[in-house]
């Protein structure tokens, strides 16, 4: 995942423009385009919920929602919706931004030391390694989240707690 989103970003660093300075270029950064991130991240977060399944069982998918108490279910949920489109906008947004910023400075500065274009490219190579490296991780961390056993393994904590007590009286 890192690796594609990486080269993605940097996709936009190829020379792809037919006149340079005047025109679009022909093959810009797929992450430019907010449906790329976001058909990663509704991949991501479909492959979450199945390893969930998979992991917990049908039962403890359903009953991880309610945990730590039953009455926080509807922002469990509203967490698990939300998830996908903070991802995408994640994703999207700090690239745009970076790379809008880039420009803004490029253009300030172009005035006072001439070309600033050979200067910027190593920061907007840095922020697309960034942003790869930061989807990367938040994939990890939610599937870590979606695929612990942290509530069976209380639960079977506390009956060998009560079967050790039961059987020493």
């Amino acid at each position: 995942m890192f690796i594609f989103v990486l080269v993605c970003n940097w996709i936009g660093f190829l020379p792809t423009a037919m006149h340079p300075g005047q025109s679009g270029e022909i093959f810009p950064a797929p992450t430019s385009d907010v449906n790329l991130p976001l058909a990663l991240a509704l991949f991501v977060i479909t492959w979450v919920h199945i390893e969930s399944v998979r992991a917990r069982r049908i039962g403890g998918y359903f009953r991880h929602y309610g945990k730590p108490y039953a009455a926080l279910t509807p922002i469990n949920l509203v967490e698990e919706v939300t998830k996908p489109i903070t991802l995408t906008l994640r994703l999207f947004g700090n690239l745009f931004s970076g790379g809008l910023m880039i420009v803004v400075v490029a253009a300030l500065m172009a005035k006072a030391i001439g070309p600033f274009e050979i200067i910027w490219k190593p920061f907007d190579l840095a922020i697309g390694a960034i942003q790869a490296y930061i989807f990367m991780l938040l994939t990890i961390i939610y599937f870590g989240l979606a695929m612990s056993h942290d509530e069976q393994h209380d639960e079977e904590h506390e009956l060998k707690h009560h079967a050790v007590l039961e059987n020493s009286q």
